[in-house]
């Protein structure tokens, strides 16, 4: 059996619908998504899949 790697892959936005790359090989650190290196929300709406960076950025403000 050979071991799975996770690759960036590309995702529609929750909030927008624009097209963005999301995963591992995407953030500041190795192996790590964009998405690490940004606040967490402190309520996430389980129904909903990934936003965005600059939704992302808009609900981390919201939230704020």
């Amino acid at each position: 059996m050979s071991a799975r790697t996770a690759e960036p892959r590309p995702k529609t936005c929750s909030g927008c619908g624009a097209v963005f790359t999301c995963g591992p090989g995407t953030g500041a650190r190795p192996g790590t998504c964009w998405c690490q290196d940004m606040p967490l929300l402190p309520r996430i709406d389980p129904a909903k899949d990934c936003y965005c960076p600059a939704c992302l950025k808009a609900q981390v403000e919201t939230a704020g």
